[in-house]
């Protein structure tokens, strides 16, 4: 099952808005998001945090940068954000 929906992340002095994809199977899910050009995979780690899954080896997949990374993790943190509600 799939969904799709956008998520608001505040990094670095500035609002974002992304598409994320939530892809839900058997007892666990995944958040897909592309962060310029490149798709990442939030996945949920054994103390209920997100852990980020770059598949770098797929083709059109490009190096992230080091503001992308920090924008990575806000985007994690607002996940786990999400979970405790």
């Amino acid at each position: 099952m799939e969904e799709i929906f956008p998520i608001n992340v505040f990094y670095n002095g500035r609002d974002y808005t992304l598409e994320l994809r939530l892809v839900t199977v058997g007892y666990t899910h995944r958040f897909y998001a592309d962060i310029d050009g490149t798709e990442v995979v939030f996945e949920p780690d054994e103390e209920r945090k997100y852990r980020v899954v770059v598949p770098s080896s797929l083709p059109g997949n490009s190096r992230l940068s080091e503001q992308d990374m920090g924008l990575l993790e806000a985007l994690a943190g607002q996940l786990c954000s999400l979970n405790e509600i």
